[in-house]
């Protein structure tokens, strides 16, 4: 369960959740995928950031196109 392929899984379901008009399903994914990687990776990871600024950016270009 705590591997970076599982983090990075539950990103991608929230993403597609989020496109197809699932926004709170989406957000429940995006927790979770952000919890996972906190616990692989501690909360000051670098690789934690990256993934909450990959995220934030497919939501915004989703919105706004």
């Amino acid at each position: 369960v705590d591997h970076p392929d599982t983090a990075n899984c539950y990103a991608n379901l929230a993403l597609f959740c989020h496109q197809n008009g699932q926004q709170k399903l989406a957000i429940r994914y995006l927790k979770h995928a952000i919890y996972v990687e906190q616990l692989i990776s501690g909360f000051s990871h670098p690789e934690v950031a990256s993934t909450l600024v990959e995220i934030i950016f497919h939501f915004f270009i989703t919105i706004h196109t």
